[in-house]
């Protein structure tokens, strides 16, 4: 749409200068608007049973496919790596002592609705530079690769708003919630990546307030990976980045399917059927490969 490719020529500068004209930002105000309007409607139109359905199916062809991959290589490559289950041992062991610190830690992002969701940006644009240079520091010591990222997309953004965030149609503090705006990714074997999440912990610089280790628990199409959440201790706004950490294999396999697009709308079915209150169809198996004796 027009709205669409208005919104992405915005994005394009504020990469490059971190900031918006005054009228751009008004621009962009509406922008959002309209668009979150079209989701919002979207999302209104596509819950009757016929297009549940319709997802439900595509959930399972389109999904299955991305779960064999996955599965495939965390079972007989990642889970054979004698690190494995050390790193899996040592993350569901954080994520359960930082869930307990900082489970209420909130952004300090001033304003409401999509004027909060602008300051978000700014924020997230201003801590770039100190993630990456945590991330290049911890891969010096891990032996890790950064791989550097850029904002995430406004859309991507918009979509977690509308079918995440937004419960009984309250945008008040809905951009709040983007914890990952800023972002980053560290790619490596399981060894390495055990090395770079203790150098990441041990940082003087950082707050952790969140491990998510799909390593232990894939996500439903297989993807397997350990997200850890920080912001920095003297940021007054304490925005919140992401540190994505992914073995080198996985990557090399999402590569190569280059199929984004598709995984975008298994993805966006989920999302859906997860709002109007659908259990998701089961694409992965059950069990831990640690307990199940599947890593040696």
């Amino acid at each position: 749409s027009v709205f669409l490719t208005m919104l992405k020529l915005l994005e394009k500068g504020f990469r490059i200068y971190g900031c918006w004209s005054i009228a751009q930002e008004n621009n962009l105000l509406q922008i959002l608007e309209a668009l979150h309007n079209f989701l919002a409607q979207f999302v209104k139109r596509s819950r009757t049973s016929h297009h549940r359905e319709l997802m439900k199916k595509a959930y399972i062809a389109q999904g299955s496919k991305f779960r064999r991959v996955y599965a495939t290589i965390v079972q007989d490559v990642i889970g054979g790596e004698g690190a494995f289950c050390d790193f899996v041992s040592y993350a569901t062991e954080e994520q359960s002592r930082v869930a307990a610190l900082h489970k209420d830690v909130q952004q300090n992002a001033s304003g409401t609705g999509f004027s909060l969701l602008l300051q978000v940006y700014r924020e997230a644009h201003q801590t770039m530079l100190r993630l990456d240079d945590l991330c290049t520091r911890v891969a010096a010591k891990s032996g890790t690769k950064f791989v550097k990222a850029t904002l995430k997309r406004m859309w991507r953004s918009l979509e977690k708003i509308a079918l995440k965030y937004s419960l009984n149609s309250d945008m008040t503090q809905a951009a709040a919630q983007l914890k990952d705006v800023a972002r980053g990714a560290l790619q490596g074997d399981m060894k390495q990546l055990l090395k770079a999440l203790h150098c990441i912990i041990a940082d003087e610089e950082a707050c952790l307030v969140r491990i998510k280790n799909r390593f232990d628990e894939p996500a439903d199409m297989g993807w397997a990976d350990c997200q850890v959440m920080i912001y920095f201790k003297n940021d007054k706004s304490r925005h919140i980045c992401e540190i994505q950490l992914v073995h080198h294999q996985l990557m090399i396999v999402r590569s190569s399917m280059g199929a984004h697009h598709e995984y975008a709308n298994v993805r966006s079915a989920g999302e859906l059927l997860t709002l109007y209150g659908e259990s998701l169809p089961s694409l992965m198996p059950a069990g831990n490969l640690c307990q199940s004796g599947g890593a040696t």
